[in-house]
Formats: structure tokens, sequence, C-alpha cells
């Protein structure tokens, strides 16, 4: 495959690495190298030689001062050759601006990302593409590539925003982008247990929708402490949970009021034996506990299987309160 690399505006480009690319295979859709890479000459000519001939290739550049470019799809007899392949190398575009409070202060340290449409809540911090505030409060972000791109900013204490719609042209600075940040609201408190001893690392999940649906996590300190400063104006639902205790969940918190105190309690166990009415112990059975809830069965742990000449079990890892049980084996009623 031969062919020649240039510049968006149609320069040659020396020195850069390209490669053909492929589809390993349909029962392994994986892209991989169809040959060994070749860097373009001083005239932005390239040959590629020794190619595994395929469907649906392309050319893939890649240069540290230029976006990773690919060119258009072709295909490859075995025996054959192609000529005249072009492999247009951009730099991308940028966007730049300023994040600022409600008032238009200057907001230092605000992470600013550009994230893909199909993603769901994410990160900002995660996302490859970032910059971060700087005294003033401007950010500036390179190299991305043409299109429509979606902004994401986040300062710790404020709500987490999202601008979509904004355009990057090839070689431009899309200057000028405010990004003006909430004051969110908090909700603190801390995690003890039901003898008064705080518990580090309970994980505690926000579930808000102030502003669509938004689930935020924290873990408590060595003292059970958790603080959410970054909430939407209307109470929200809390998931606390620890292993070793039975999970709390706590409906319609206010925003903004008072600390709250959250007491777990320890997961207990039961053990006993199963016999049959000769009073012989079963040695393969299984146990399935289930919650008393008001009138009803509440199934809320698998069924275990057990093994044991004694007819012994020891289940563990149970929430307290007043629980039934059941055994069963093929061919022997439940009990």
């Amino acid at each position: 495959v031969r062919g020649q690399v240039v510049s968006a505006s149609g320069v040659p480009l020396p020195g850069v690495s390209v490669s053909a690319r492929k589809m390993h295979s349909e029962q392994n859709p994986v892209v991989v190298n169809a040959a060994p890479p070749v860097t373009s000459d001083s005239t932005g000519n390239f040959e590629v030689v020794e190619v595994s001939p395929g469907l649906d290739m392309f050319l893939e550049g890649s240069h540290s001062q230029y976006l990773i470019s690919q060119s258009e799809i072709f295909d490859l007899v075995a025996g054959s050759s192609i000529e005249g392949m072009t492999l247009v190398m951009k730099i991308g575009g940028a966007l730049s601006g300023i994040v600022i409070d409600e008032v238009g202060a200057p907001l230092e340290g605000a992470i600013v990302a550009v994230r893909e449409e199909w993603l769901g809540e994410v990160n900002p911090e995660s996302l490859p593409n970032k910059a971060y505030s700087d005294a003033a409060g401007q950010w500036l972000i390179r190299s991305l590539p043409d299109g429509d791109h979606t902004l994401i900013c986040s300062v710790p204490g404020y709500l987490i925003i999202e601008r979509s719609g904004v355009v990057v042209s090839e070689g431009r600075n899309t200057a000028n982008i405010e990004l003006q940040m909430v004051k969110g609201a908090v909700l603190e408190g801390q995690v003890l247990s039901m003898d008064g001893n705080p518990i580090e690392g309970a994980r505690i999940t926000a579930i808000d929708t102030s502003e669509g649906l938004r689930k935020l996590s924290r873990s408590t300190d060595l003292t059970g402490y958790f603080q959410f400063d970054n909430l939407g104006r209307y109470p929200v639902d809390l998931v606390v949970e620890k292993g070793g205790f039975a999970d709390v969940r706590l409906f319609e918190q206010p925003v903004d009021e008072q600390p709250i105190v959250v007491r777990l309690e320890a997961l207990g166990g039961i053990r006993g034996t199963v016999i049959q009415e000769s009073g012989t112990p079963l040695r393969a059975f299984s146990v399935s506990p289930r919650i008393i809830e008001g009138d009803r069965e509440v199934t809320r742990v698998p069924s275990r299987t057990f093994q044991s000449d004694e007819g012994r079990y020891d289940y563990d890892g149970l929430q307290p309160g007043l629980i039934t049980f059941s055994s069963e084996l093929l061919g022997l009623h439940r009990t």
C-alpha cells in the first residue's frame, strides 16, 4: 500500500508512523496491524509492504504533534497493490473559557472535560481530554477532533454542569466559553454501630433527583463522618452499606439541615440441624431463610446447600429481625 501523508492544508508530512489495520476476524472483531508500521519520508511518501490482505482495511497515522488519523476504507486482494492513498493528519481544534460562581467570581481548580454523549454518569477527572481552571478561572483544552462536543465541569462544593453542542473546528480555538457553577446543598452526618462506635469505611450513596437522576457516593472516615456538598435543593434518598452490617435505606432526607446519625446493626447467623421424622440427620439439604416483614415473608438472601453427617447447618450474614427457615431435599417435605 503506497501513498502520502499530508496536513489538513495539503503540506506533505515526514516522520509520521503509518500502519495498515484490519479486523482480526468476524469471530474475534479486534483491530490489529496487518503489517509492520513504516515512517513517511521527507516528501511524506510511504510504502507499507508485506500486508496481510483483507476487507474493510484502513491506514492509521500517528505523530506526537497531530491527532491519530485514519484513511478511507479499502480492500486488499492477495498479491495486489494499492497506489495513491492519502492520509490526512489534523492538529484538531481547541476550546477555552472561564469558570465562574453564581456572582461571577472566577473559580480556581475546576475540572473541565470533554465527554462522550453515550457515557452515563462519569467522573470528569477520569476523562482524557480535560483541563483545570487557573486562579483567574481560565481553562484551555487542545487537540480535539472536529465536530460537536459536550463539556462537563466539576468543582468541589458545586453542582456538576454540562454544556452540549460546543463546536470544535480544525486549527481554531473556540474561546470565551463561560461555565457558571451553582453552589450545591450539603448533607452530612455520622455512621455508628448500635453501641455507639463510629464505623469507618461505610459507603453512603445519595440518590438525588433534583436535576435528573444522580447517584453520588461517599465513604466514612475514622470517626464515621461523611459529607455531600454538591447536592440539589430537594431531599435525597440514602443507602448506607458496610460489610458485616445490615444495609440501611433512608428516604426523603432534607439537605442543608443539621447533621444526621445513621446506626447500623451487625449481621447475625443461625445454626442448627435438619433431621427426618425418625430423628435421623439429613446429610445433604438446602436451607432458605426468609425475613418476616409484617404479614409477608421476603427473600433477601439465596438458599444454601449443606452437606454434613450430623445434619448441621451454619447460615451467617443475616440481617437482624424475625426469620423463618425452610429446608428442602428431593422426596422430602419442606418444613
